[in-house]
């Protein structure tokens, strides 16, 4: 969907009543740990109306494995707030903790002073104490966290792309299970120093870690060699939210088990 083509540009009164009623939305899921922050053009004011995105944050509970419930009620929130409106949202779904971390972390130190300049917690408490120190990281660790953030995402807006734009749903879906295959090749290679081009290596991860849950990446492999089957889930949703939440989970576990010995 194109703002100015395929609909209409949402104004100031839709974003500011979009923030309101996500707020509103979120306060009602009555979770403790639950936060959220504003950053960037919108929460400094100069932002464009129609044009520029609501950057977010959104702390949720959970320790590196998310609460997919609590994301899955958000979900309905994130619709409802969007309804009619369909305001560019970024946000970073995460928990405290993870602000913490220099490898797998959705953001770095440089983040600090624009958090301070133009943070605005609008629940919760303030996540910007936790975050990290570091300024820099690895490639694999930096490429991890982005493909974890997208995953999250993907999750979050389920419910908006299933009523309004199925085609980016479908696309999330693809994309989270790409990235948990690529996440388990990639850690294998940090691991012993090997390359593995083959995502169907994935599995491997699991003689590793044996905590991890081998069964989505041989779900993800049949469904890869039958490409039928893969074709009828994309008009199944709720198996493609079912295969979403597993396999970012699983995503989570891989790292939750690195962090232990490494």
């Amino acid at each position: 969907m194109i703002p100015g083509y395929s609909r209409r540009r949402p104004g100031a009164k839709d974003y500011d009543c979009f923030i309101e009623e996500l707020v509103h939305g979120l306060e009602g899921l009555q979770e403790a740990q639950l936060s959220f922050m504003v950053y960037g053009s919108y929460a400094s004011g100069r932002y464009q109306a129609g044009r520029s995105d609501i950057d977010a944050v959104l702390i949720v509970p959970g320790d590196i494995v998310t609460d997919k419930h609590v994301i899955d009620t958000a979900s309905v929130v994130v619709e409802a707030a969007q309804r009619d409106r369909h305001i560019p949202f970024q946000v970073t779904v995460s928990y405290l903790t993870l602000f913490q971390d220099k490898r797998f972390g959705p953001y770095l130190a440089d983040f600090h002073s624009f958090f301070s300049l133009e943070g605005k917690v609008l629940l919760g408490e303030d996540p910007r104490p936790f975050l990290t120190k570091e300024r820099m990281r690895n490639g694999i660790f930096h490429t991890m966290s982005f493909n974890l953030r997208k995953a999250r995402l993907g999750l979050l807006l389920y419910t908006y792309h299933l009523a309004h734009d199925y085609e980016k749903l479908v696309k999330n879906f693809q994309n989270t299970l790409d990235c948990t295959s690529r996440a388990a090749t990639k850690l294998l290679d940090s691991l012993d120093g090997k390359t593995r081009p083959d995502k169907r290596e994935a599995k491997a991860i699991c003689d590793v870690y044996p905590a991890i849950d081998p069964h989505i990446f041989q779900d993800i492999a049949f469904l890869y060699k039958d490409l039928s089957r893969l074709d009828q889930i994309y008009r199944e949703p709720q198996r493609m939210l079912s295969l979403m939440q597993r396999a970012t989970s699983t995503f989570e576990s891989m790292i939750q088990e690195y962090k232990k010995e490494n």
